[in-house]
């Protein structure tokens, strides 16, 4: 026993057993603030004992803004050329990658399905690796309505500087061509973004026309979080780099959906600022939304708080208490697929759901998710 102890293996494990220790007397410390009334002192208190005792940290505050010191910050090709300005539209921005681009194609089908003659919509999509055949098919999807419009810009060069996220991660760079928008469509006063994973049940010029008034963006609060501290339960919190420095945990927002006033938001935020506390965010913190929490940050509570129904999330978790699959907000404007259950995948527990098949349905009339998938059916 005494040899195996000074081995490089008996190093490890004690390392181990002491992390889990100190994880375990810290998830008890922050279990017994649940169920008690949340006051600014208790969400300090949580806080305080998050970074004290859970590794939150990538870098160092010094090494992340030792990041930026060298970055120009600027965006490439301002304005972009092909960008168009339409008298009187509503402009919607989508996103996507190649491989995501049909399932953007069935959230673009339900937008057209649920579009008023009588408007007029623009819709520009940022991409950065769309192929010709992706981009004529989907020109081709609106291509029946002449009140609608598509272009296509690519965002490579302007985030060229942004870092791949230091650490194994669900998320690319593209999650953060939303922040180009008040940058690039400053010539709307206000635009809308939506996710890809989403499908739309309402005419989006509703949305559009809501007067969001003074403040630089519209959103709808994080459903999780005000559900969890509805419940009194912020332990569920403990993980997440963003609620050990958020001011006020009900302004966590869902960047899924999202309405700029692009005037307000260039007013408030510099370009350069932005960048480069995403730059330093991205390389500091782990266990992050990237997108979501620079933008909760930063806005603080500087922002329109919309209606739920614009951004209903879809989800599903294994605890008895959670989220049903299915439409909890009756009157869903907007369905939000944020669960790793897609609507499009051919799984058991979904098959009879109405809102996969409502999902399907539209997707069937989308040349490009039909390519995609009838491929996918000839493998299998």
């Amino acid at each position: 026993m005494e040899i195996f102890k000074k081995t490089y293996l008996w190093k490890i494990l004690r390392k181990i057993k002491k992390a889990y220790q100190r994880f375990d007397v810290t998830r008890w410390k922050i279990e017994k603030c649940d169920g008690k009334q949340l006051t600014p002192s208790l969400q300090r208190e949580i806080q305080e004992i998050v970074k004290k005792n859970l590794g939150i940290y990538f870098l160092t505050a010094e090494k992340a803004k030792n990041l930026t010191n060298n970055l120009h910050c600027t965006i490439d090709g301002y304005p972009p050329s092909s960008l168009r300005y339409i008298k009187d539209a509503i402009p919607i921005v989508l996103c996507a990658n190649n491989d995501f681009a049909p399932y953007m194609a069935v959230m673009l089908q339900s937008l057209l399905d649920n579009s008023n003659s009588q408007r007029k919509y623009h819709f520009i999509i940022f991409e950065q690796d769309f192929t010709d055949k992706t981009k004529k098919l989907l020109t081709k999807q609106i291509s029946s309505l002449d009140y609608c419009t598509i272009d296509f810009i690519n965002t490579k060069n302007a985030l060229k500087e942004i870092p791949s996220l230091p650490y194994k991660s669900r998320f690319s760079k593209d999650i953060f061509s939303r922040f180009l928008i008040p940058y690039w469509l400053d010539k709307y006063p206000k635009v809308i973004y939506c996710d890809s994973d989403m499908l739309a049940k309402a005419d989006i010029a509703e949305l559009y026309d809501f007067d969001i008034q003074s403040y630089c963006i519209g959103a709808v609060v994080n459903q999780w979080v005000f559900s969890n501290i509805n419940k009194q339960k912020y332990s569920a919190f403990a993980n997440f780099a963003v609620f050990t420095i958020l001011d006020n945990w009900s302004n966590y927002i869902n960047s899924g959906l999202l309405l700029f006033n692009t005037k307000i938001f260039k007013e408030k935020f510099s370009f350069q600022d932005l960048y480069k506390f995403t730059i330093y965010y991205i390389n500091r913190y782990k266990k992050i939304f990237p997108d979501q929490d620079i933008l909760s940050l930063l806005i603080k509570n500087n922002f329109y708080q919309l209606p739920p129904e614009w951004n209903h999330c879809w989800e599903k978790s294994i605890k008895a208490d959670a989220y049903p699959f299915g439409t909890k907000e009756t009157n869903a404007k907007i369905i939000h697929f944020t669960s790793s259950i897609k609507p499009w995948k051919n799984l058991p527990e979904i098959a009879n759901n109405p809102d996969a098949i409502s999902y399907k349905d539209y997707a069937k009339n989308v040349a490009l998710y039909n390519l995609i998938h009838s491929k996918e059916n000839i493998m299998q």
